[in-house]
């Protein structure tokens, strides 16, 4: 029962890297940097080896620096992908910003 509940969670994050891998900016092979919320930080680095075998692309450690981190760092251009928890005021959305919604299991 507990797989069943993540499955939204799996489903929304691999739409995410899969709109980031399939960029014209992040062609195969590169290196697509990520950090954000510490729920996260073991899901994905379990999840890392299996999307540079479907991908040919692969992402840097995971930093689990809080969701508002991931939100800071990705408007500052530091990382591709932010992950938070919670979601940016219009003032304050970058330029291009993609808000997926995700929930902590």
């Amino acid at each position: 029962m507990k797989r069943l509940r993540k499955l939204p969670v799996i489903a929304l994050l691999s739409a995410a890297l899969l709109v980031v891998s399939s960029s014209t900016v992040n062609a195969t092979g590169n290196t697509i940097r990520v950090n954000g919320a510490s729920s996260l930080a073991t899901f994905l680095d379990k999840c890392k080896a299996s999307y540079a075998t479907a991908t040919g692309d692969q992402f840097t450690g995971y930093t689990a620096v809080g969701s508002g981190g991931g939100k800071t760092q990705f408007g500052a251009g530091n990382v591709d992908i932010g992950l938070s928890d919670s979601e940016n005021k219009n003032a304050d959305k970058p330029a291009g910003m993609l808000h997926i919604p995700f929930v902590a299991w």
